[in-house]
């Protein structure tokens, strides 16, 4: 049996953050998360056993580029999914994958 591809998703907005999981769970994978804050997902970050990563890049008062840098550094894909136009991300992150949310 092929094992399921463990997505971390970290978002602050419990309606986005359970379809994230819907849709996460949908394309066949295991959800680690939803988590909805900062330092948790910061704490996830570094330890979790996860193959990739869906972050909100505003998380309550705080942006989620500690938590890109530290999943950068592990070699973990990852992408945002945000309100903030993709044009406005610094050009160290411009590159990642990006979904657009209202």
């Amino acid at each position: 049996m092929a094992t399921k591809l463990r997505v971390l998703v970290v978002e602050d907005e419990p309606l986005i953050a359970m379809e994230l999981e819907t849709l996460v769970r949908e394309l066949g994978c295991e959800c680690i998360g939803p988590v909805m804050n900062f330092s948790q997902g910061l704490a996830m970050a570094e330890s979790a056993d996860i193959d990739c990563a869906i972050l909100n890049l505003v998380l309550q008062d705080k942006l989620a580029y500690p938590i890109a840098e530290v999943l950068e550094g592990r070699g973990v894909p990852f992408g945002f999914a945000t309100g903030v136009v993709q044009t406005a991300l610094p050009p160290r992150w411009s590159g990642r994958p990006f979904v657009d949310k209202p």
